[in-house]
């Protein structure tokens, strides 16, 4: 992974943390902030990590946001199941 590669997924994780975190937010049950950044950044990582196991790999942009998206999403479904209601 080359640091342009590292920085675009931390770019893209951040802002995939906070439309996950708009998304997914219902009756002000929800993580802040910075929590959703976090998990948008370790979701961006997941997420290229969950892709490259599987054989798919981002050339541009748009694949960085997808999996970035996809991560956060997953990472934030199973941090649901950590954090009391």
């Amino acid at each position: 992974m080359t640091t342009n590669t590292a920085i675009v997924i931390l770019t893209v994780g951040a802002v995939a943390g906070l439309v996950s975190g708009l998304v997914s937010k219902s009756k002000g049950k929800g993580f802040n902030l910075p929590v959703h950044l976090v998990v948008g950044i370790i979701g961006g990582f997941h997420g290229r990590l969950l892709f490259d196991l599987v054989g798919i790999s981002a050339s541009n942009l748009i694949g960085h946001i997808i999996f970035a998206g996809v991560g956060a999403a997953l990472f934030l479904f199973l941090l649901r199941f950590i954090k009391p209601a």
